[in-house]
């Protein structure tokens, strides 16, 4: 018999695949989830959910990043205080270098914890976990 679907406010009737009364809740399915059939339940599709997670952290951190250069007086962000690099003003220079070596250290550490994740060494941080475990590495830049 061939699944016939039904949708109302309330359930979503799949006629003929359930043994009890063909239905399962009716709502709709986040991005990274799939009806599985021998559970009778949503899954969440880890893949997918790990690549979100690692967007989050990565925004997170980008956006981190850039509150701390503008907080060095490059008001474009990270991207403005790496184009300083080299620059004949010292205090440029510095202020440039400092905040690219911190930046390079954080992605550096946050590749490496990515690969654990899917070699299955580690589970996915959070992003309060993963800001936790960057600040024993190398701690935000002050300017001062």
């Amino acid at each position: 018999m061939a699944t016939q679907h039904y949708i109302n406010e309330t359930t979503l009737k799949l006629v003929g695949f359930d043994p009890k009364d063909g239905s399962i809740p009716c709502r709709i399915p986040q991005p990274d989830e799939s009806w599985d059939i021998v559970t009778h339940a949503w899954k969440i599709n880890e893949a997918k959910q790990l690549q979100s997670q690692g967007q989050s952290i990565a925004d997170a951190m980008q956006a981190h990043m850039d509150t701390t250069a503008k907080s060095f007086g490059f008001h474009a962000g990270m991207d403005r205080a790496a184009n300083y690099l080299g620059s004949k003003k010292v205090k440029f220079a510095n202020d440039a270098i400092i905040l690219t070596d911190w930046r390079d250290n954080w992605w550096e550490y946050a590749e490496i914890e990515e690969q654990k994740v899917k070699d299955g060494l580690r589970t996915m941080p959070t992003v309060e976990e993963m800001f936790v475990e960057l600040e024993v590495v190398d701690p935000t830049p002050v300017k001062v």
